[in-house]
């Protein structure tokens, strides 16, 4: 099995959008998923994905992760 990671800073914006796309196209055998490196987020922030990054992945009709 293939295991691939996005991080970015935060998590909140970029590897979620491409971890959203990469799951998107149901490739068997890979484990996709992101992280972020900055541990001192607001709270709020970590647990809320930006409506930015929504709206795209919704624009794309990909189901953004939870």
């Amino acid at each position: 099995m293939a295991r691939i990671l996005f991080v970015c800073t935060g998590n909140t914006c970029r590897s979620p959008m491409a971890e959203a796309i990469l799951k998107s196209k149901q490739l068997s055998g890979v484990e996709v998923k992101s992280a972020g490196v900055y541990a001192q987020m607001v709270r709020r922030l970590l647990s809320t994905r930006r409506p930015c990054s929504r709206k795209t992945i919704s624009a794309m009709i990909i189901a953004p992760r939870r």
